[in-house]
């Protein structure tokens, strides 16, 4: 009797740490699964990157800035060469079409030390510390009715890009005082 009880019991024990495992590979599959679908996105984005990095080694980071991001790095890069680095600049608002010279963190990125405030543009205009607006169009847009600011400034001058790869009606307003 104490032989068929021990042997019960050992085939409970043994029964209980093959649930145990099951449990913890079921476990581990189901951690695996959602690290993949998460990755899966943002993991072909990456690759993508580093990719493109690896295959362009001999490229200056410029160049790297100027393939990845086109007109608008020359153009980021022309407002840094045009403006000082204490200044704020008021740029277009984050909505369609301007989500990149709009992008609040995109802008600030390239052209950081400058101020770059998200505000509406009632305030920006108003506020004494604004001296420059950007001047662009809608990305990858010609029309009219994309161009940015389209309201009325005390303008003092406006600065142009000397590049024919940035389009003529893309530059700077410096504002009067």
């Amino acid at each position: 009797m104490k032989i068929i009880i021990r042997t019960v019991l050992s085939v409970f024990k043994l029964f209980g740490l093959l649930v145990l495992k099951l449990r913890i590979i079921l476990l581990t599959v189901f951690i695996l699964w959602t690290f993949y679908l998460s990755f899966e996105e943002t993991g072909s984005k990456v690759l993508a990157d580093l990719t493109f990095v690896f295959f362009n080694l001999n490229l200056t980071d410029g160049e790297k800035m100027r393939l990845k991001w086109g007109k608008h790095y020359d153009y980021f890069a022309f407002v840094r060469e045009n403006t000082p680095e204490d200044s704020t600049i008021a740029i277009p608002p984050n909505v369609s079409p301007w989500y990149k010279t709009g992008g609040g963190a995109l802008v600030y990125y390239f052209l950081y030390p400058r101020k770059t405030p998200s505000s509406p543009i009632d305030k920006l205009i108003d506020d004494p510390e604004v001296k420059y607006v950007l001047m662009v169009r809608g990305d990858n847009c010609e029309d009219d009715w994309t161009e940015w600011p389209n309201f009325d400034l005390n303008i003092k001058n406006v600065i142009y890009p000397n590049s024919s790869y940035i389009s003529n009606n893309w530059g700077i307003i410096e504002l009067s005082d």
